[in-house]
């Protein structure tokens, strides 16, 4: 722990440090004004924030793997929501944190609303994710038995997803939501018609 303390104390410092020595720079004479004085401080402070990001993620994966070995069940870990939250603050692209805090949302906190929300969140600044669209197709399916919207992330999951195998298998499962979407019309129109 005091390590990576020490380690996000020591990155703080030196981003602060490159601050104050980029604004005190002036441009050489005859070499012009500088196009975007801020734009290293920017890229700086973009690349603290993914690195800061990835350095919660290390300690809220050691975390939960600690968790697992003593409790079992790692989506009644809520603590980590509080982590995951503050790694997407820092790199809303972090789309692992947005997955693992949609399941503990769901199973830790029984809270389909709340874990709808926060992968709505993830999907908003990753809509090309072919996992956060194959979990969302996944929550409106079982959770909500809404098929029809489960379809149409299920197809963009199988549209954006690279891996033959993943593809295979998200494949399947819009088979299967075409199923119950056809199973639950024959039901509906049976139920009106008697």
């Amino acid at each position: 722990m005091k390590k990576s303390h020490s380690m996000l104390l020591a990155a703080g410092i030196l981003f602060v440090m490159a601050c104050v020595v980029e604004s005190s720079m002036k441009p050489l004479p005859g070499v012009g004004q500088i196009a975007s004085k801020g734009s290293s401080i920017y890229a700086m402070a973009g690349e603290f924030r993914t690195v800061a990001a990835n350095l919660l993620w290390i300690k809220a994966d050691a975390y939960h793997h600690e968790y697992i070995e003593k409790h079992g069940d790692w989506t009644a870990n809520k603590e980590l929501i509080g982590m995951f939250r503050m790694i997407v603050d820092l790199d809303p692209h972090f789309e692992e944190a947005y997955a693992s805090g949609m399941y503990i949302y769901l199973r830790g906190y029984h809270s389909p609303k709340s874990a709808l929300k926060f992968l709505k969140e993830g999907l908003g600044y990753n809509p090309n994710s072919w996992d956060l669209n194959r979990l969302a197709a996944l929550l409106y399916a079982i959770e909500y038995k809404d098929y029809p919207t489960a379809i149409s992330y299920a197809k963009k999951s199988f549209v954006y997803c690279n891996d033959p195998f993943d593809k295979k298998v998200i494949a399947r499962l819009i088979l299967t939501l075409e199923k119950k979407t056809s199973e639950n019309n024959q039901v509906t129109h049976l139920s009106h018609s008697g």
